[in-house]
């Protein structure tokens, strides 16, 4: 199992695997940013004041088997790191879930649009905002599952507040990510050793970049 936290050189747009890629047009704020393309799919989102994640199971773990438990897990232990970092009145807004009312057209950006197992920031009894969400994507019996945490409103999506304007609390990226490590731990009953990329696996790194995620025919496929 491997679990990696991250955060972007500069802020970038990242579209779900199946937008098309002429949709970044619905978004102007966003138009000075590079563009990306994932694997997995979902709407777009802006990497900027946020930290992303990714964790990958191979096909024998248990988790690896049963997906909404594995999304729920991760997101468990990120209520409670992120409760941990806010004052007590925050902490009790913080939620798995939403009371927001069904959206009929999905919006282009990935935290106007809403799932079950999303953490969101309550807003009132009848809508919330959403502030993490995660997506998976399954090859060969293993399971990637990636998301996005957002902690403050960037200028190229302004539409969006994060967790500190909401709560009015500033959340200092490295301590939410010492935090939210340990939880994570916990949470998937697993011990984790800090390491870093050997030089095999950032040659392997350096080729699939050029050979699809910086390539414009993967970016403009659709």
């Amino acid at each position: 199992a491997t679990f990696r936290i991250y955060e972007w050189n500069e802020p970038t747009l990242s579209l779900g695997y199946f937008q098309p890629y002429a949709d970044r047009q619905r978004h102007p704020p966003s138009l000075p940013c590079r563009v990306v393309r994932r694997t997995s799919g979902g709407g777009a989102i802006l990497h900027h004041s946020e930290v992303t994640y990714s964790f990958s199971l191979p096909a024998h773990h248990q988790f690896a088997r049963n997906s909404n438990e594995l999304y729920l897990r991760v997101h468990r232990a990120l209520v409670s790191t992120l409760g941990d970092l806010l004052d007590e009145t925050s902490s009790e807004l913080l939620r798995i879930g939403t009371n927001s009312p069904a959206i009929l057209r999905e919006p282009f950006l990935c935290f106007q649009r809403r799932a079950e197992s999303d953490v969101t920031f309550a807003v009132g009894l009848t809508s919330d905002w959403k502030r993490a969400g995660s997506a998976q994507r399954r090859r060969r019996g293993g399971v990637l599952q990636h998301g996005s945490v957002l902690l403050a409103t960037s200028a190229f999506a302004p539409e969006l507040p994060g967790i500190e304007d909401l709560s009015g609390s500033l959340i200092p990226a490295n301590a939410f990510v010492e935090a939210w490590c340990s939880q994570i731990s916990s949470s998937l009953e697993l011990i984790f050793q800090r390491d870093s990329l050997t030089d095999s696996k950032r040659d392997l790194a350096k080729r699939i970049e050029s050979e699809r995620f910086a390539s414009p025919a993967w970016t403009n496929r659709r």
